[in-house]
């Protein structure tokens, strides 16, 4: 599953192993995190009573679904309580990066029962067009200050 850059065309991208797309939803933005959720449930664990449940989409579940059209709040309420009792067998890693919208919908994650693991930005150097120049953020564990230059380094790998 790869979120694409975050604006009004976001679109979440289940891809087969051949790298040809699975399926193209675009996402709730109150619920992103969710919405992703569930497309792993159905599109990557395949959990039988999850598919059972989605039979009532208006298009199939694996095409083109825009969440907002296409699936009625409440209908997506009931898919994300049954995608939370997916059991503890599976487990989904899930990468955060600076500024993402899933961000404050992290505290969701506690209401599902597979595991899960969740890696955050620590560190963060990136040019700045409006800066017109790097910017630094965060640090990274185990560096320590260069002597000469002042910046950290990773003890010399």
């Amino acid at each position: 599953m790869r979120p694409e850059p975050e604006n009004q065309n976001s679109k979440i991208r289940c891809y087969t192993r051949s790298r040809r797309p699975l399926a193209v939803w675009i996402p709730t933005v109150r619920d992103m995190l969710e919405d992703g959720l569930l497309m792993v449930g159905l599109l990557v664990l395949k959990d039988a009573e999850l598919i059972a449940a989605a039979g009532g989409f208006q298009r199939e579940y694996h095409e083109r679904a825009e969440l907002y059209d296409d699936i009625s709040e409440a209908d997506r309420r009931l898919l994300y309580e049954r995608c939370r009792l997916i059991g503890p067998t599976a487990k989904l890693v899930v990468t955060v990066l600076k500024d993402s919208s899933i961000a404050g919908q992290l505290g969701v994650l506690a209401k599902y029962h597979f595991g899960v693991e969740v890696c955050t930005s620590v560190y963060c150097r990136e040019y700045s067009v409006w800066a017109q120049g790097v910017q630094e953020s965060g640090s990274l564990p185990g560096a320590r200050p260069d002597a000469e230059s002042g910046t950290a380094t990773d003890g010399g790998a």
